[in-house]
């Protein structure tokens, strides 16, 4: 049953970041000047990619832990990346872009800074 969940977190791992990372492509090409992605993924999340990321170090930490439950303490190496993205890339990024773009203080106060469909306005 936990390699099924393994398997299941890994593959939407895969394809969010896979898909966030196609959208900021196609974005970064098409884009006009000030402007900020906030369509697809990016409209649920500011940084879906590295949501994306984070949740594909969990889902090998499941493979993992269903192959040797008694490995449950490896935990540190997921817990340790999502640290990382949580307290250094998404305030970097958002730092960074709140620099070039007048109008992202706005976008930040209306949509998760990290998982997707969770909304910090409600």
């Amino acid at each position: 049953m936990l390699d099924v969940l393994a398997l299941v977190v890994t593959t939407a791992a895969i394809l969010v970041e896979a898909g966030a990372d196609r959208q900021l492509r196609t974005f970064l090409t098409h884009r006009e000047p000030g402007q900020i992605l906030d369509t697809g993924l990016w409209s649920l999340s500011r940084h879906p990619n590295y949501f994306g990321e984070v949740l594909f170090w969990w889902g090998l930490w499941l493979f993992g832990l269903a192959a040797d439950p008694s490995r449950w303490w490896t935990i540190v190496g997921p817990a340790g990346v999502t640290a990382l993205f949580l307290g250094i890339s998404v305030p970097m990024m958002d730092k960074r872009m709140l620099s070039r773009h007048p109008g992202y203080a706005a976008h930040m106060s209306q949509r998760s800074g990290f998982i997707p469909w969770i909304s910090r306005s409600g």
